[in-house]
């Protein structure tokens, strides 16, 4: 019922991924959009302080009328409010939520009718009234006072909200898929975020394989009428076929997605095009197609659904469908024939019958500094099953965030006892230890 925020969405050029996006109680979101009893509701979040009420999306104005819409919790409950003047009625809530960091998922499909978790929790007397307003994330439009985790947000087809930094400036906010627009924070102060990997574990931009020895067995059992991967790749150098995957062994392939050293009708040599082969069965080539892409050296992103080749956001080729299985599982790199790869993988999603089974994102484990593929979807890190070792990219560090230091939490007859340093930057502590008042103790430097 639910679309989490793995989303096997492409984020464009410049904008990276975030696990959710958090509030600290002065951000809010204004995002233009309105919400009609028409369009279905998906939000996924979670409150990270109770203290309060919690606005966590609202439409209302200051008079709380005009078709009042809002998705709220307080200290024991979640509620949502639809068309409610104020005197309770249109009031929808339930008291299951009682301690912090509890994920909730609040699916209304009509504008009335409220799930949390895919349980019904009510439904209001009627719809939400047709209005103009536009949504409001982290806040009321009466104040922005919220302590909030904000997954996704998708709004019928008007919108899908999922949370992205945006690489040139490092701002924080939430990219819509549908019409490209980035929002960023429109109140005071600055958003916090969170990175999609456990701690021991470090983000990388890409994972590189060079040679042909090194593969991700995936464990996934492709089918050609379910299977679908969504991945971006950028093949390097003038390598011969190399395998970004597939599933079988030489001339019985299924889902081989290759990059192809070929020559043009001209007898010039093209290291331009992707092979792809649906399926292989012996010697026949009825199911692959040869497709030229971007220039060389430039990342491609690729989607194999089911039977239907998209590169680049066009669709290039459909096969005819089949409905074949192969006892071999997918793997990510493997080199069944002659080849030398040569390639940097960014990511690589594997859906089931339209239901995500893997996401793997590039990433190292800390303990040993071994690279290799994480997935989100089942929290295992694969890595190489085959000889030698993958080359790590870039690592993604955490967004940056404001922190305080402060000497020993004790007013000092001295300067300001207390400066800002940003993640990453290297604060050297006083060489004279602070002196505490009578009766504490000085036992060391801790961030707050």
């Amino acid at each position: 019922m639910f679309i989490t925020s793995a989303l096997g969405t492409t984020l464009p050029n410049g904008y990276t991924e975030l696990e959710y996006l958090e509030s600290t109680g002065t951000q809010y979101i204004d995002t233009g959009i309105s919400y009609q009893s028409t369009d279905t509701f998906k939000l996924d979040f979670m409150v990270t302080d109770l203290s309060s009420s919690k606005h966590v999306v609202s439409n209302n104005r200051v008079d709380q009328t005009d078709a009042f819409f809002q998705v709220a919790q307080t200290s024991t409950l979640l509620l949502a409010d639809i068309n409610n003047d104020g005197s309770g009625i249109g009031r929808v809530s339930t008291d299951q939520i009682t301690s912090l960091n509890n994920r909730i998922k609040v699916y209304i499909p009509d504008g009335q009718t409220v799930y949390m978790n895919d349980t019904l929790i009510g439904t209001a007397p009627n719809p939400l009234n047709t209005n103009s307003n536009t949504l409001r994330l982290f806040g009321s439009y009466i104040s922005a006072e919220s302590n909030i985790r904000i997954y996704s947000l998708k709004i019928g087809n008007k919108a899908y909200l999922i949370p992205a930094k945006r690489d040139s400036d490092g701002v924080l906010g939430m990219y819509d898929m549908v019409s490209g627009t980035f929002y960023t924070n429109a109140g005071s102060g600055t958003f916090t975020a969170g990175h999609r990997l456990p701690s021991g574990y470090t983000e990388l931009e890409y994972i590189n394989e060079s040679g042909e020895n090194k593969y991700i067995d995936t464990g996934y059992f492709p089918n050609a009428s379910r299977t679908r991967i969504v991945t971006k790749v950028d093949f390097l150098g003038e390598h011969l076929d190399q395998k970004l995957c597939n599933a079988g062994e030489w001339l019985k392939d299924l889902y081989q997605i290759q990059r192809l050293n070929d020559y043009d009708s001209d007898g010039r040599r093209n290291n331009n095009k992707i092979r792809i082969y649906y399926y292989t069965r012996g010697s026949s080539s009825d199911y692959n197609t040869n497709t030229s892409f971007l220039e060389q050296d430039n990342p491609v992103y690729i989607d194999f659904n089911k039977n239907v080749l998209n590169i680049n956001g066009n669709t290039v080729h459909s096969f005819t469908n089949k409905n074949t299985t192969t006892s071999t599982t997918l793997r990510i790199f493997y080199q069944d024939a002659v080849g030398n790869n040569n390639m940097n993988l960014y990511y690589f999603r594997i859906y089931d019958n339209d239901t995500l089974v893997r996401d793997f994102i590039p990433a190292k484990r800390n303990s040993d500094n071994e690279v290799g593929l994480y997935d989100l979807v089942n929290d295992v890190f694969y890595t190489n099953s085959g000889t030698g070792t993958f080359t790590a990219g870039p690592e993604i560090l955490p967004t940056p965030s404001i922190i305080t230091i402060n000497w020993g939490g004790v007013e000092l007859d001295s300067d300001d006892p207390s400066r800002t340093c940003v993640y990453g930057e290297t604060f050297v502590v006083p060489s004279v230890e602070p002196t505490p008042p009578n009766g504490y103790k000085f036992i060391g430097w801790t961030p707050l």
